[in-house]
């Protein structure tokens, strides 16, 4: 390790790692770990914005010039912002093929779990990125690739989520005041950067000073996807005397972007 770092005058080192589920199977690479296939040396991250997403802070290795930039504070989701300075200020960074860290998932443990925590400490997370415009403007471009996928993040949360109606708005103005200027051309700059991740909220952000709370909830929680809301589907059978309420199936569903139903006609005979 400090052999690269001295050969390839980097002052950072990344590797790889791979995340294993609890009972031991290898989950696939993913936008936050993004395994190289080969060793890359990148002098410019501009060039490279996808780095922007390996927020992780267990493997990377620092040289002591970027010590200084290692303040965690208090709360989830602390390394995002100590890794972005880190990278900013790194000079040369070197991306190693090699995997030296192996994580394996505990369903129980509190990181798999999520909280009211976990939705409000990932604002903070995003308004701490917006800070860093001041600082660094020309590269802006490229932290908004994580401020985006964390924005994502916390819509996915607060619409995959049962919250109560005061913790739901509490996230959303949260949210509000965290997120500054995000445009059309910032999504599809995203979506060309990450053609693989299939983007499933992102296009709510677009909203989210142009409505209140409780429209923004109305319109893309309760109106639009509709997760909370049960619907009843029906299936006439004609058993040979027509149709009746007496020959109908009924089931309940989640409306969903897309629905499967299944019913089951094991209750009638040919």
């Amino acid at each position: 390790s400090i052999t690269k770092l001295k050969d390839s005058g980097c002052d950072l080192l990344i590797y790889n790692w791979d995340v294993y589920t609890d009972d031991g199977h290898e989950e696939p690479s993913n936008i936050h770990n993004q395994n190289t296939d080969e060793n890359k040396v990148i002098e410019d991250i501009a060039e490279f914005p996808q780095i922007f997403l390996l927020t992780s802070a267990c493997n990377k290795i620092y040289h002591k010039s970027l010590f200084k930039y290692l303040n965690y504070e208090k709360g989830l989701y602390e390394d995002n912002i100590v890794t972005a300075s880190v990278l900013l200020n790194s000079n040369k960074i070197f991306l190693s093929k090699d995997s030296t860290y192996f994580y394996r998932k505990n369903s129980s443990s509190i990181t798999e779990s999520i909280g009211l925590d976990n939705v409000l400490d990932l604002s903070k997370s995003i308004k701490l990125l917006f800070a860093l415009d001041d600082e660094y403007p020309d590269y802006f471009s490229q932290i908004k690739l994580l401020i985006i996928k964390f924005i994502e993040d916390v819509l996915f949360l607060l619409f995959n989520h049962d919250w109560t109606l005061d913790e739901e708005l509490l996230i959303v103005d949260n949210l509000k005041s965290a997120v500054g200027d995000i445009s059309r051309e910032d999504l599809n700059n995203f979506n060309e950067i990450f053609p693989d991740y299939q983007t499933s909220y992102i296009e709510e952000c677009l909203d989210l000073h142009e409505l209140s709370s409780e429209l923004f909830l109305a319109k893309y929680k309760y109106f639009n996807r509709l997760p909370k809301v049960k619907s009843q589907a029906s299936l006439y059978i004609d058993d040979g005397n027509g149709f009746s309420e007496d020959s109908k199936i009924a089931i309940d569903y989640v409306p969903q972007k897309e629905n499967k139903l299944t019913f089951d006609l094991s209750g009638f005979s040919d």
